[in-house]
């Protein structure tokens, strides 16, 4: 397995091969039936015009043009219609016990695999990000996440490959890149606050999408800078 420094210049990477193990992508679909469960009732339609017009070119030139900085749903809820759950940060979150017992025991996995995917001269930490559903017509807007420095991991199960896509701006050329779903995709990028990654999500399907945050471990630096104090270093 190719490992990703973490101080890697890249801003975006697709990982292929990374669910190689029968029983988390089992273990992932029986979350996603718990959402459709907990949430079945929550699906409006949305005109998909609109929705599209939410993550085109033009809207990210309007935000860009304005110098606006969209952090992500939990400031900004107004763009997107996903459904989440168990969310501390957004009111209108699905609760759901059933949901919680299952995304922990796809954590776990997660999580260890993350840290055998990333290297680091420091201890790393896992936490987990968003939890979504994107149904027919589901979007999330234009946003850079830049209130959460790391590097972000998505895992996104997707009912019909090619009818949903991850889009993002390479912020080096300014190019717009759209990235369309297969069934299962892993997709991780760099989240820098002084150079931001602007991303959007559209979804003509049913679209389920496991978020993580890979970072340095906060208590270590202050630890090491106490220790290094005390050793009169």
């Amino acid at each position: 397995m190719n490992r990703i420094p973490i101080n890697s210049g890249q801003a975006f990477i697709e990982l292929t091969g990374w669910l190689d193990d029968p029983e988390i992508v089992e273990a992932i679909r029986e979350l996603t039936a718990a959402q459709q469960d907990a949430a079945g009732k929550r699906v409006t339609p949305v005109d998909p015009e609109t929705a599209r017009a939410m993550v085109d070119e033009p809207a990210l030139d309007r935000i860009l043009n304005n110098g606006a900085d969209i952090h992500g749903i939990s400031t900004n809820r107004e763009i997107s219609n996903v459904i989440s759950f168990n969310s501390s940060t957004d009111p209108g979150s699905v609760q759901s016990g059933a949901v919680r017992s299952l995304r922990i025991l796809v954590d776990d996995w997660v999580s260890h695999r993350l840290l055998e995917t990333f290297e680091a001269p420091y201890p790393l930490e896992v936490s987990r990000s968003g939890h979504f559903w994107y149904p027919q017509g589901g979007y999330m807007g234009w946003h850079t996440n830049s209130g959460a420095p790391g590097w972000r991991i998505y895992i996104t199960h997707a009912m019909k490959a090619g009818k949903s896509f991850f889009r993002y701006r390479d912020p080096e050329t300014g190019q717009v890149i759209t990235s369309m779903d297969d069934e299962w995709n892993v997709r991780v990028f760099r989240i820098d606050p002084v150079v931001p990654l602007w991303h959007a999500v559209y979804s003509d399907t049913d679209r389920f999408s496991l978020g993580y945050i890979v970072r340095r471990r906060r208590w270590y630096k202050p630890v090491t800078r106490k220790i290094m104090q005390m050793l009169g270093r």
